[in-house]
């Protein structure tokens, strides 16, 4: 039989509040595998290092993202403004990858040419 955790160790478990593991199951990101007679949220320990293991997956693809932004926007730094057809491409550049690190926006397209 699986360890089952109440909220409150889950939530120390996985760093978070259990105001905040509460939130999680009444939005349905993540619910708790069982519920006690009483009512209290229950968590399997497998399940908590699920949640974690997606957790640094997360933090993984983000921080390579960030390091490509990054990189990016260097080269971009780098482009001479040689003309106000160079500077407004440059600018809108900037301002898609904005929207786009800041969750505004899902993906950017390269555009279609005639």
């Amino acid at each position: 039989m699986e360890t089952m955790l109440k909220t409150g160790a889950a939530a120390h478990k996985l760093g978070v509040t259990p105001k905040t593991l509460q939130r999680w199951d009444r939005c349905g990101t993540f619910s708790p595998l069982a519920r006690s007679p009483t009512g209290l949220r229950l968590y399997s320990e497998s399940q908590i290092l699920e949640r974690i293991g997606c957790g640094l997956a997360k933090h993984h693809i983000a921080s390579s993202l960030t390091a490509e932004y990054r990189a990016l926007r260097k080269r971009l730094t780098c482009v001479t403004s040689a003309g106000s057809w160079k500077s407004f491409a440059q600018s809108v550049v900037w301002r898609m990858l904005n929207l786009w690190m800041n969750s505004v926006v899902d993906s950017i397209q390269a555009p279609r040419l005639a």
